[in-house]
C-alpha cells in the first residue's frame, strides 16, 4: 500500500497549474478532497514530509479562501482539526471554528434549508 501511496503523494505535489481537475493549489473542493486524503495518508504511514507539505499548502493558500463564500470551498477546512492537534496551533482551531459558524448561521440555503450547492 505504501508504495501506491507514495506514488499518488508524488503525483498530487506536481505543478498542475490550469488543469482544473488537477490544480491543488487552489481552495476549493477538488484540492480539499485532496489534502483531506494526504491527511489519511500522513495519518497512516506517519511521514513528516506530508505533514510539512499540509502545514505549508494550508499557508500558501488560505489567502484564496476569503474571496471564496461557497459550500464547496469549505473542504479544505476539513484538515484543520488535526492540523491543530499535531501543531497545537490555535489558529487551526479558531479557523475551523470561525467556518463552522458562518456554515450553520449565513451559508447560503435553499428553500428546504439546505445548503446551497
Amino acid at each position: 500500500m505504501r508504495q501506491y501511496g507514495d506514488l499518488i503523494w508524488k503525483q498530487m505535489k506536481k505543478d498542475h497549474s490550469g488543469e482544473w481537475g488537477m490544480d491543488i493549489q487552489q481552495w476549493d473542493w477538488v484540492p480539499g478532497v485532496g489534502v483531506i486524503a494526504l491527511m489519511e495518508y500522513y495519518e497512516a504511514v506517519q511521514d513528516p514530509e506530508i505533514l510539512a507539505y499540509l502545514v505549508n499548502w494550508v499557508a500558501n493558500n488560505k489567502d484564496k479562501a476569503e474571496g471564496t463564500r461557497a459550500i464547496n470551498s469549505i473542504a479544505p477546512y476539513a484538515v484543520f482539526p488535526v492540523l491543530h492537534r499535531l501543531t497545537g496551533d490555535d489558529w487551526y482551531a479558531e479557523e475551523a471554528e470561525r467556518v463552522a459558524r458562518w456554515l450553520i448561521c449565513e451559508a447560503p440555503r435553499t428553500r428546504e434549508q439546505a445548503f446551497e450547492h
